[in-house]
């Protein structure tokens, strides 16, 4: 879900810069809506319109006054929509500490903490085996994954095969949403996986990410042997 503006879809004096911003990540968004739907994955947009609050009132005063926003408003619908980007957020900041307060009176925090350790070893353990994984690592439900070489075990993958986005891919094939990372160009980092699982997921869910991950992994591992073949690995 992204927070937008009503100025992404229409347009206003004196804000070229911003209709640009905006209108840009609705784009995005139906981008993003599109890339995902054979998943089943939706990306929607909310584009609140303008709120009466001490940060608008300098823009306010470019389109005629304070007074001449209320009268227009007056004329027309008597309608305000709730939120705009530039009026601190009071919609989506209420969900965030509806959000926190649920964290703390459900015990998530320590929820994940209890499960953390357990989550990292059956990640580790089912991954034991790949020589596309380097090293598994992590902190409470988030886990990370570094690939290498399967060659040497030790390389970077070559930047042109897209390793990560082979892995994303994949994963969604297998059900399984992770987040992946290309190689750095000052070579200080290689192709990684995030797995990040909701606080609220259940055992069961968990293990089923574990198995979905390592099957994901196997998959890669295996298209990317038969594109290297027999080469050498790069130096």
């Amino acid at each position: 879900m992204n927070i937008l503006s009503v100025n992404g879809i229409v347009f206003e004096s004196y804000l070229s810069v911003y209709l640009v911003s905006k209108g840009s990540v609705v784009l995005l968004t139906k981008g993003v809506a599109l890339d995902y739907a054979k998943q089943g994955i939706c990306c929607n947009a909310i584009c609140p319109g303008w709120m009466d609050t001490p940060i608008n009132y300098a823009h306010a005063e470019m389109l005629g006054g304070l007074q001449h926003v209320y009268d227009t408003i007056d004329r027309g619908s008597r309608e305000f929509d709730l939120g705009h980007t530039w009026d601190g957020a009071p919609l989506s900041s209420a969900v965030g500490l509806a959000v926190l307060d649920l964290m703390v009176s459900r015990g998530l925090v320590e929820r994940v903490r209890e499960l953390g350790p357990g989550f990292l070893a059956d990640v580790e353990k089912a991954l034991s085996g790949s020589e596309l994984v380097r090293e598994v690592r992590g902190r409470g439900l988030l886990v990370g994954v570094e690939l290498v070489d399967p060659r040497d075990g030790e390389s970077f993958l070559p930047v042109e095969m897209d390793v990560a986005a082979l892995v994303d891919d994949t994963a969604l094939e297998h059900g399984l949403l992770v987040t992946s990372t290309h190689p750095q160009a000052d070579g200080y980092a290689g192709d990684q996986v995030l797995l990040a699982p909701a606080f609220t997921s259940a055992e069961e869910e968990l293990a089923q990410m574990v198995e979905r991950l390592a099957r994901t992994l196997e998959d890669v591992e295996g298209e990317i042997k038969r594109a290297l073949g027999n080469t050498a690995p790069t130096p």
